[in-house]
């Protein structure tokens, strides 16, 4: 009885829809010797990317941007950055200093 119960139980995990999100990041490889720069977005940070992909010595990896990808992201390409509309920013209510 145990054994069948615990083979309903692993059956109805195994049918539930997989759902995940997950962070991107907009990161900015920057030589320090040359000046030269490069752009990537990834789904690392500048932690992880250096210690997966090779990068110089000189080489400087700043964080430029990040943002969540929702829903279902399972073989999926990383999702573009969401607009960010100045306009629709809410005014401060502080006072100027004079």
């Amino acid at each position: 009885m145990k054994f069948l119960l615990g083979a309903v139980f692993f059956l109805s995990l195994l049918s539930l829809e997989a759902r995940a999100e997950y962070r991107a990041y907009r990161l900015v490889i920057t030589n320090t010797l040359t000046g030269g720069q490069r752009s990537v977005v990834s789904n690392l940070d500048p932690d992880q990317y250096r210690d997966l992909y090779p990068v110089l010595k000189e080489e400087e990896i700043t964080l430029d941007g990040s943002w969540k990808c929702y829903g279902d992201t399972s073989h999926q390409p990383i999702c573009p950055a969401p607009e960010e509309d100045q306009q629709t920013l809410p005014k401060s209510d502080l006072k100027e200093k004079n």
